[in-house]
């Protein structure tokens, strides 16, 4: 529903004006819009080498990840995508996507789910301990196939980052 700010009527379908008064209609950001765009400023500020944007990895890649995901954010928009195996087959890893994290480990790495959206999200308890990103409640995403040290601390900065973009705006 679109209401005009200035007459004050409502239209169930979108107007570029509005049909009482004749005022420019505008719809209004939802939270999950303005959520979503806060999570893509965030990835796009941390964007490099060992990270891609979801319309930068080729389909051949996307059918592995697609097949190997337990969960996988089907028409959802993929932000980031980091491939955590290390030769980067695309089985495992997380996605960084507009509705919450996705994420794939080997059996070696137990976690209690494979996604969070983003409300959940927020209010766990992010580390980084050992070759794990421990997301709290008996989730972790595995990050071993990474190899450095300093790769990993760039993944937990930039969930942290996100978590602190998301509690920003809506404590």
């Amino acid at each position: 529903m679109v209401t005009c700010k200035f007459c004050g009527a409502s239209y169930e379908t979108f107007h570029s004006t509005c049909l009482s008064c004749g005022a420019p209609l505008q719809v209004e950001k939802t939270e999950v819009q303005i959520t979503a765009e806060k999570i893509r400023e965030v990835c796009d500020e941390h964007m490099n080498s060992d990270f891609k944007d979801g319309e930068s990895i080729p389909e051949k890649r996307m059918d592995k990840i697609r097949k190997s995901f337990q969960v996988f954010p089907h028409g959802k928009q993929i932000f980031l995508y980091c491939d955590t195996t290390p030769f980067r087959t695309g089985k495992e890893g997380f996605l960084i996507c507009e509705d919450g994290v996705y994420w794939q480990n080997s059996w070696t790495t137990p976690t209690n789910r494979n996604f969070l959206n983003w409300e959940t999200f927020k209010r766990r308890e992010i580390a980084l301990r050992n070759f794990d990103l421990d997301l709290g409640k008996g989730d972790a995403i595995e990050m071993a196939g990474l190899g450095s040290n300093a790769l990993r601390e760039t993944v937990a900065k930039l969930f942290k980052h996100i978590q602190d973009a998301l509690n920003e705006s809506h404590p």
